[in-house]
């Protein structure tokens, strides 16, 4: 019997149930802590004990979860079980193209709520009807005060904090590249990024006062429509801070206190609306000793997605100083049409083990949609489950069935075979010895340009992408036999079909000895994926942001 989150403890007894299976028997025991709860099956009554409504609520997913698949013949058993996360959240990248239909987002909460997820945050920079805004949001079918607000309610029947999420200082290209906003920018003319050394539009609000009066209007919008203590204003990645308006500040006071003073200035702003904040803490992690400068009960986030990510000497650093943290992992699902599954795995375990060993006190795992949110929606479920059962229970999640647990728990798949499809496909890329940072191999193939794409050609053989092919026919073969229940039946094997042909492509390209405009055979499949690429997009998103994400695929057929 596969259940995720594995309970604590479990405790198989050798009898049967004979009873009505239909009727559960509440008991209440104050001495339980919140969320937790006891599952009994006796022989003659089953039994749900907890001191919360959210204890119950648990108990019954766990006794759901076990009537799916022993049927009519119930073990007795008794379970003891509890969180080791207080806040077990789910970040849902919203800004980069994609914004799900409400009908996805409920199928999406159905799913969360049975993995005892209870929060959810929908990561916004422009996808709000901000009133006066229109310009920055006309074209990307965001959510309205009364989405929200639905979305709210539904998530409180099932017991998930929607937590206000929005970026407040770094990522806010979406406003600084029109000349009406970029008067609120760091750099105006845009800047040079540390990273990639390419020269990019701006991106970072100056930490001045007509920011604030700008930041200080979104939220007047956007809280009342939230029912959450929290805010996440996020404050990551401010590049070009110190390079423009603040240079002056920066070299008088050095970067991190004119950083720490416009973070100060922000949860003002978000205290004045009787809510607590959450910000992410790369900047504080260069620093760590400036940890009890932050505003009084603001919660910092340690974000790291990458195997090796030093969450060991990031969470001791800031649990000298923060009396609340976060960690949060992600799905290393980005940049990739198949996922990154093993590192998402590891990123997910050390997170959870090395952030509850260190007191923190919420798990985020994080889904974002970088340079056009290409993944298919499917590629979450491994990395989900793995990020839920690590959330819920961080030394019993080691041995997670993965596939067998997609099978059972998510999927309903008589055929055992939709399981073995999504990690076959998540693991495609370890068919390479080489490794890329944050992104895959096939995501590079596709999109990348002629340098970059010689430059991962030289990471790999052309036996590995032969082995590479053979797996790309097996992943489809066992989707197609897949057997799957509402609300996935079709959709999950179109999304996998694509994801194949979408890396075929890719490969096609990298090894092609024409541009991609000028083979006939790569700019007719192309063509024909993207319409493909459309149809799969309006499944499951509105139609806002898939003319910028398409044209990320267009823009091929002209190199």
């Amino acid at each position: 019997m596969i259940l995720v989150p594995p309970p604590h403890s479990i405790q198989m007894l050798s009898d049967q149930f004979n009873g009505d299976a239909e009727t559960v028997v509440r008991q209440t025991d104050e001495a339980l802590p919140r969320e937790h709860y006891r599952l009994a099956i006796a022989p003659r009554e089953i039994t749900i004990t907890s001191n919360s409504d959210a204890g119950f609520f648990y108990g019954e997913k766990t006794l759901q979860q076990i009537r799916q698949q022993c049927n009519d013949s119930l073990p007795c058993l008794k379970i003891e079980d509890g969180p080791d996360f207080e806040r077990r959240g789910f970040m849902l990248d919203i800004s980069r193209c994609q914004v799900p239909t409400l009908k996805s987002l409920f199928e999406f909460i159905d799913t969360l709520a049975s993995l005892k997820i209870n929060q959810l945050q929908l990561y916004t920079e422009h996808t709000f009807t901000y009133p006066g805004h229109e310009l920055v949001w006309g074209d990307a079918s965001p959510l309205t005060p009364l989405d929200i607000q639905t979305i709210d309610a539904y998530c409180k029947e099932h017991f998930i904090d929607l937590v206000a999420n929005q970026n407040s200082m770094g990522h806010m290209e979406r406003w600084l590249k029109y000349p009406e906003y970029c008067f609120l920018a760091e750099c105006p003319q845009g800047f040079k990024h540390p990273i990639t050394g390419k020269h990019r539009p701006p991106s970072t609000l100056k930490p001045n006062g007509e920011s604030l009066a700008f930041l200080k209007k979104l939220y007047a919008a956007l809280l009342p429509n939230f029912t959450t203590q929290f805010v996440h204003a996020g404050m990551d990645e401010p590049w070009e801070l110190g390079q423009g308006w603040s240079k002056p500040m920066v070299e008088a006071e050095g970067k991190h206190k004119v950083y720490l003073r416009f973070l100060n200035d922000v949860h003002e702003i978000v205290q004045s609306h009787g809510k607590q904040m959450l910000f992410w803490a790369d900047i504080l992690m260069e620093k760590p000793e400036l940890a009890d400068k932050i505003p009084e009960n603001s919660i910092p986030v340690i974000w790291g997605y990458a195997a090796d990510t030093p969450f060991e000497q990031e969470c001791a650093a800031i649990q000298q100083y923060a009396n609340t943290f976060y960690v949060a992992p992600g799905t290393s699902t980005w940049n990739s049409f198949s996922g990154r599954l093993d590192n998402a795995i590891t990123n997910l375990k050390n997170a959870a083990s090395i952030g509850h060993r260190h007191g923190a006190k919420g798990y985020t795992i994080n889904q974002w949609g970088d340079n056009g949110h290409h993944q298919p929606w499917s590629i979450v479920y491994p990395p989900l489950l793995q990020g839920a059962a690590s959330a819920w229970n961080s030394g019993g999640s080691g041995h997670l069935q993965l596939e067998e647990a997609l099978d059972t728990i998510i999927f309903r798949d008589a055929s055992h075979s939709i399981g073995r499809a999504l990690c076959t496909l998540g693991r495609i890329e370890n068919t390479f010895t080489g490794k890329l940072h944050n992104k895959s191999f096939n995501h590079c193939f596709f999109f990348g340009d002629e340098k970059e794409v010689e430059a991962a050609l030289n990471q790999v053989s052309p036996l590995e992408m032969g082995d590479q092919a053979s797996l790309l026919d097996e992943i489809d073969e066992l989707a197609e036999s897949a057997q799957l229940h509402p609300p996935h039946v079709d959709v999950v094997k179109e999304e996998i079909h694509l994801a194949t042909d979408m890396i075929r492509w890719a490969n096609h390209r990298a090894l092609s000895t024409l541009p991609s405009s000028e083979s006939p055979y790569l700019r007719a499949s192309l063509k024909q994926l993207i319409g493909r690429y459309n149809e799969r997009w309006l499944r499951r998103n509105r139609p806002g942001g898939l003319h910028e994400s398409t044209q990320y695929l267009v823009r091929m057929l002209r190199c």
